[in-house]
């Protein structure tokens, strides 16, 4: 995971190679990738605020196996993270809203087992409030990648 610094956002890259479960077939080919980051918590400090979360990957692809069964298969994945964002507002008595957005992601099947990811998303600072007063979620949207192998 490496990471860069911009004003009131952060990007994160995950580069990873996920393996399909053992109780699932082999991959024939990749119909369809979603990665979705997901903010599951904030805290605030002076000038940094600290967050942690995950991207969900869910894997949509046809299996290497005979016509006859079930050529269609589901598999996920969630690939942790752990990171800070700089604002020069924030402080410990306060709440932010954060935004996750992937901007660049690369899937590649490199075996029947194996899929090797590249997601670089951006984490934004929406909003920021005094700790009682609450703010809407974490906002994160899903990026699909309909592949073409």
């Amino acid at each position: 995971m490496s990471r860069h610094y911009h004003k009131r956002s952060t990007q994160l890259t995950i580069n990873d190679i996920l393996t399909i479960p053992e109780d699932k077939p082999d991959i024939e080919f990749l119909l369809r990738v979603t990665a979705t980051p997901v903010i599951n918590k904030g805290a605030g400090a002076e000038k940094t605020i600290n967050f942690s979360g995950h991207i969900l990957i869910c894997i949509e692809y046809v299996a290497g196996i005979p016509d006859d069964t079930q050529p269609i298969h589901f598999v996920s994945f969630e690939l942790p993270f752990e990171e800070m964002l700089r604002h020069r507002h924030m402080r410990p008595e306060m709440n932010a809203q954060l935004k996750g957005l992937v901007e660049i992601p690369e899937f590649q099947r490199i075996s029947p087992r194996n899929i090797k990811i590249l997601i670089n998303f951006k984490v934004y600072s929406l909003r920021l409030a005094r700790a009682n007063k609450p703010l809407p979620p974490h906002l994160c949207k899903p990026y699909t990648n309909l592949c073409n192998q």
